[in-house]
């Protein structure tokens, strides 16, 4: 092989993949991954990796990758991370304690503490619960569906009883939104870096007096790659001190947790296809490739897999049926909700990305895996057979807490029983149910923000495997259901970004040109 490669790296919780993209043919040749773990612990909430690991896991993915491929021909890297966990580096660069994950929740109270100091509403329990209520109706009805030849979920026009509105009261008519003309973060949720930054001072003071630098889990893969520190927008947007509309620092959300955060906090990148650095020679010995390979910025993982899914033209939308369940879409505008609820973050070519993220999402149905020691194709055979709405059964999934709505204390909780409802094939649909209808919740939320959608949902993650959660998906957010092909859409963004950056084209123009293709289901 002697044309161009590009290789992609997403640096997740579980693991990290890579994938190598050809730059003639505009396709992945090669691909590899490698696992890990979250630190076992016994303490409510704590959610840790040792940043080491992560960069193990990138020479053993990147290892497979190459195997057979001439790594002469790579010539560029774009690096996709799990976003807001908190790793912190002192004097010489070092880890000074495990990396906190954006799972972790033990911030919870200072997340209280931050909101109320600025006087950012958290989000209320008086509408958000009653809706998950509403929307799980016991007399829901299966939309029809239509196959299309754009690889795709239809749905009834007729329109789904999952749409039913909901009793005058639960569902805000309109909110609140922040002056256009600079946007203030939401209310902090647990999952927000700032959080855990001031949970470490509160907590471990010795540590916190040694920080240096902050960086988050894609920028310290950055680091090592390049030895320079940087952040991006797209990723700096999930710490909760980025001015999202002013696509700068919030120095004043920053003084809020101590005066030194300022310094801690590296220099943004000028725009998407900055080149952060060149690949150092003895990072590049131990990954197997040629020294000065240029390193484009990266971002997190949503704004990655919003390129790897081809959500390039405004109002895409994709959403993750993951360990957590997201749904995020492209905006022209910041689309700022100062209750929390929806994350005004910006997207990884120069636009908006307004997004909402849940902490339950395939584990939900992992759970009832567990409890019957059942297979998935088994539970999906068994709830293809339920009705739609399963019988008035309704789950509310909050099995770790949550993140959305931010109570990161709760509970789950199965509602409606009656006598012979603890089937398997029933709980496994409810429980898709429960996790779908929570990421609807949030849709509804960003529209009535300012977001106009398309007509369509690209739909990525473990969970759009299931026929059966795609046809739940199109029926509930009555909308077109496309299926990248490509079911690490993450690093095949970070690839496509680093593409751009080698090519000297704009990342927009780039996916814009080069969509990724769609399974025809």
């Amino acid at each position: 092989m002697t044309s161009k490669l590009v290789l992609g790296l997403d640096v997740g919780t579980q693991g990290t993949k890579a994938v190598l993209y050809d730059l003639e043919s505009h396709s992945i040749v090669a691909k590899g991954n490698a696992s890990y773990g979250i630190i076992e612990s016994t303490t409510q909430g704590r959610a840790e990796q040792h940043p080491e690991n992560w960069r193990q896991a990138v020479k053993e993915a990147t290892a497979q990758a190459l195997n057979g491929i001439n790594a002469s021909c790579v010539v560029g890297i774009g690096v996709s991370g799990q976003q807001h966990g908190l790793v912190v580096l002192g004097d010489d660069g070092q880890v000074l304690r495990p990396a906190k994950l954006w799972c972790d929740t033990e911030s919870a109270a200072e997340a209280d503490e931050l909101s109320q100091k600025f006087g950012w509403k958290l989000v209320s329990i008086s509408w958000d619960m009653p809706w998950i209520f509403y929307l799980l109706l016991p007399d829901i009805q299966h939309a029809s569906v239509c196959p299309c030849k754009s690889a795709a979920l239809s749905y009834s026009r007729e329109g789904s009883p999952l749409l039913r509105e909901a009793p005058a009261g639960t569902i805000p008519s309109s909110v609140p939104f922040a002056s256009p003309s600079r946007s203030h973060p939401p209310s902090k949720v647990p999952s927000f870096t700032i959080t855990k930054l001031l949970w470490l001072k509160r907590h471990e003071p010795e540590v916190f007096d040694s920080v240096r630098s902050v960086l988050l889990p894609h920028d310290y893969i950055n680091s090592w790659l390049t030895g320079r520190r940087v952040m991006e927008c797209g990723d700096a947007s999930g710490t909760g001190v980025l001015d999202v509309a002013g696509r700068q620092w919030d120095v004043a959300a920053m003084d809020a947790v101590d005066p030194r955060v300022r310094s801690m906090f590296p220099p943004l990148a000028s725009s998407p296809e900055e080149v952060v650095g060149l690949l150092l020679p003895e990072v590049a010995s131990e990954l197997g490739l040629p020294a000065g390979v240029i390193v484009a910025p990266g971002s997190g993982d949503n704004a990655m897999s919003a390129l790897g899914a081809g959500a390039a033209g405004d109002g895409e939308t994709v959403v993750s049926l993951g360990t957590s369940g997201t749904i995020f879409a492209k905006s022209p505008i910041p689309i700022l909700d100062p209750t929390g609820v929806i994350c005004p973050f910006c997207d990884a070519t120069g636009a908006y990305l307004p997004l909402l993220c849940t902490l339950n999402c395939t584990r939900v149905l992992e759970e009832v895996r567990e409890a019957f020691a059942l297979d998935h194709t088994t539970l999906t055979a068994l709830a293809q057979r339920e009705p739609a709405g399963c019988s008035g059964v309704t789950w509310l999934p909050y099995l770790i807490g949550e993140r959305t709505p931010s109570w990161p204390h709760a509970s789950g909780a199965l509602l409606g029983l009656r006598p012979g409802c603890l089937r398997p094939g029933l709980l496994y649909r409810a429980a898709i149910e429960g996790a779908t209808l929570s990421l609807l919740s949030g849709f509804r939320r960003m529209m009535s923000a300012g977001l106009q959608p398309s007509r369509q949902l690209r739909l990525v993650g473990g969970g759009a495997k299931s026929v059966l959660w795609r046809q739940v998906v199109a029926d509930a957010f009555q909308m077109e259901v496309l299926l990248p092909a490509e079911p690490d859409s993450a690093a095949l963004g970070a690839a496509l970004q680093a593409a751009a950056v080698v090519e000297g084209d704009s990342v927009l123009s780039y996916v814009t040109k080069h969509q990724p293709p769609m399974l025809d289901v």
